[in-house]
């Protein structure tokens, strides 16, 4: 990218090669807490994928790197659609150099960056002592599901050894991308994993953001059908489960044959009632754990946004014989589309429809505050417009 300069001192670009000690010692100095708990994940942080010079931004002040962030280009689905958007993460300072703008000017360029590439949104996750910070860049806050299932094996699961299940090796890192591409690519996003993201987790190498050591158990028949991801530990955690064709026989056959080599203890499992593949946990006894979290949305590209979120609202409305018109406060820009029965007409600002189309599940909230200023229609189309999406994402996802 273009270099920034600020006041003669200030520059921010694309990280180079020589810059990776400096970004070691940032992220050291910021999330020590986390490193102790992933001891070694940055003796290799240069060979990740996830951290390459073209996904890394620094900033300079007088020739020393003082702060990083990655930024990457991915896809969200919504309900069906896709929405090309941007994940900003690991965004860190040294401590004598913060509090003076840095980060804001950091996020700036990120803003750039994804503008390049036209992406709609911009998407991010972030501690509550940080959503004020966020909250002035334009982001707005919605709700993501985190879905987590308690399962109890044993005898229930009725698992047996099965010739077409195989543990896999760093061979099949290509295969299990294109397996993750198929399934959660269209179901909740994909974030531009690649081949080499998968040969070094299965090649057991530590990930930023992720604890464990993650195994992959793949079904063939012929052709491969199914993965699932586990962690072994206490609890163990089955953290993916992908059947792009959501053949539940198959997928069942997977999961019991998994689940009966790791024994008898509780295993927790990313997959929720409302998971296309929830049927094939059927055979065991499960308590449900899912819950709801935060999650940053902020439109990136009005233009590029607006089309999709207006095809989207569109199906929506023509499904429950209504029509809309959403006028947007702070850009003058309307959207509108439907039929002509009742009409829900409303005002709100662009970065607060960006979050409201992600996830209705805050849309209470935002009237309370008089986010959403609701002038004509009735409250039942304006809820079935902007439902609850129980959007979710892989634990691996995160920067």
């Amino acid at each position: 990218m273009k270099d920034l300069t600020i006041n003669g001192s200030l520059k921010i670009r694309n990280l180079q090669a020589a810059d990776y000690p400096a970004a070691k010692e940032i992220i050291t100095q910021s999330f020590d807490d986390h490193l102790g708990a992933n001891p070694g994940v940055l003796d290799a942080y240069e060979q990740e994928p996830w951290y390459d010079p073209e996904h890394l931004l620094v900033a300079e002040v007088d020739g020393q790197v003082v702060s990083q962030m990655g930024v990457r280009d991915g896809t969200l689905w919504i309900e069906g659609k896709s929405f090309p958007a941007g994940l900003v993460g690991t965004v860190c300072t040294l401590p004598e150099f913060r509090g003076k703008g840095i980060g804001a000017e950091m996020m700036k360029a990120a803003f750039s960056w994804m503008n390049r590439r036209g992406l709609a949104l911009s998407y991010l996750h972030t501690s509550e002592a940080r959503h004020g910070f966020y909250g002035r860049l334009g982001y707005r806050l919605s709700s993501y599901f985190q879905a987590r299932t308690l399962l109890e094996s044993g005898p229930q699961a009725g698992g047996v050894d099965d010739a077409r299940i195989r543990k896999s090796t760093p061979s099949d890192a290509a295969l299990l991308n294109t397996l993750y591409e198929a399934h959660y690519g269209a179901l909740s996003g994909a974030w531009s994993r690649t081949e080499v993201f998968w040969r070094r987790r299965l090649e057991g190498k530590p990930k930023l953001w992720f604890t464990g050591t993650p195994e992959f158990w793949i079904l063939e028949d012929k052709v491969p059908l199914a993965y699932l991801g586990i962690v072994p530990g206490s609890p163990t955690r089955i953290i993916e489960f992908a059947c792009p064709t959501l053949d539940l026989s198959s997928a069942k056959r997977l999961f019991n044959c998994v689940v009966h080599r790791f024994g008898d203890a509780e295993i927790q499992v990313w997959v929720a009632e409302r998971d296309p593949l929830s049927e094939a946990l059927s055979d065991h006894k499960l308590t449900q754990r899912s819950s709801f979290g935060n999650v940053f949305i902020r439109v990136q590209e009005e233009s590029a946004f607006l089309k999709l979120a207006g095809e989207l609202l569109s199906a929506r409305a023509e499904k429950f014989g209504v029509g809309f018109e959403i006028r947007i406060k702070d850009t003058g820009s309307v959207l509108a589309g439907g039929n002509s029965g009742d009409r829900v007409v409303l005002s709100i600002p662009l970065n607060d429809l960006g979050a409201l189309v992600y996830s209705g599940g805050r849309i209470q909230k935002q009237l309370e505050k008089g986010i959403i200023e609701c002038i004509s229609g009735k409250e039942k189309d304006l809820m079935n417009l902007f439902p609850e999406t129980y959007p979710s994402r892989c634990p691996m996802d995160g920067y």
